[in-house]
């Protein structure tokens, strides 16, 4: 496949010239070698992950064409709020935060959305918590 800038664009996969249609793709042969299993959209013949309940394109269409929530950054307010009520706790392995000041108890953790905005979740007090970034990062590898 050929980009409007004349440049043919391939899998990024070294040894595979299949054509993709955006820059850093993998083709569809490389994709159902990953690990992970795939099946396809009950809907149409797509190539989806196992976990996926249907493709992109009809799940763009459910959601009329929206591809992505607005929404505004948690204020350091309430940022200070959920770090002093989880106790600089990590929620899901224990870790405490050490030091002094707020800044060197925070240094390693995020705030995390437990029903995330994707999935209709808000940022409100009770829908945050406190997450090292190892856990916050392992908890994205789950995520589709």
């Amino acid at each position: 496949m050929v980009n409007p800038d004349g440049i043919e664009l391939s899998c990024k996969n070294l040894g595979c010239s299949n054509p993709v249609a955006k820059k850093g793709r993998i083709c569809d042969p490389c994709y159902l070698k990953l690990p992970g299993g795939r099946r396809t959209c009950p809907k149409c013949d797509s190539i989806i992950h196992q976990r996926q309940l249907e493709c992109a394109r009809h799940m763009l269409e459910a959601k009329g064409g929206v591809t992505r929530r607005s929404r505004g950054s948690i204020s350091r307010k309430l940022r200070l709020f959920v770090y002093q009520r989880d106790s600089y706790t990590c929620h899901q392995c224990g870790l405490v935060g050490k030091g002094t000041t707020h800044e060197e108890k925070i240094k390693g953790f995020e705030i995390d959305h437990i029903v995330p905005n994707a999935a209709g979740g808000d940022s409100g007090v009770e829908n945050l918590q406190v997450l090292c970034q190892a856990c916050n990062n392992s908890k994205r590898h789950y995520r589709l």
